[in-house]
């Protein structure tokens, strides 16, 4: 079976606007990708679990709904609550780190093949990054995320 989809552009703009005492300032930066899959859901986390909402193998599939991490090319996780923050932790198979996200706000990564690497110290050692293995949330309330990952 040939496949029947056409890659597609996805644009992707940071835009800060901000005007203080008649001075406007601010900056838009913009990423083209050619994309030909994307995944998107909304999660409800429930309080005080941990709630795996993304999960990245070798290839499609490993697992029933699983990403492959080496075409995954932007990934985007929002907090959609208006009130509670909420914990996300990015996890390779060695490491992982943990961000807090405030109501609304998002992490926005390119991608996830060597994604990250996670140190006990202050003195980064920039050695080789490791691939992202899954997405994590936890909230002591309950809440909404948004996970949009777009894959070439």
């Amino acid at each position: 079976m040939a496949t029947t989809i056409t890659p597609s552009t996805l644009t992707v703009t940071v835009k800060e606007d901000i005007n203080i005492n008649g001075s406007v300032n601010g900056s838009e930066n913009t990423k083209i990708l050619t994309v030909n899959e994307i995944f998107k859901r909304i999660v409800t986390c429930p309080a005080s679990q941990e709630t795996t909402v993304l999960k990245f193998a070798s290839s499609v599939n490993v697992q029933p709904g699983d990403l492959a991490v080496g075409d995954c090319k932007y990934l985007r996780i929002t907090n959609k609550d208006d009130t509670n923050s909420c914990k996300v932790a990015y996890i390779t198979s060695t490491t992982n780190f943990q961000v807090t996200l405030l109501p609304g706000e998002s992490n926005v990564f390119g991608a996830t093949a060597s994604l990250c690497k996670a140190e006990v110290d202050t003195d980064p050692a920039f050695g080789t990054l490791d691939n992202l293995v899954s997405v994590v949330v936890q909230s002591g309330d309950i809440i909404d995320v948004e996970v949009f990952a777009a894959s070439a």
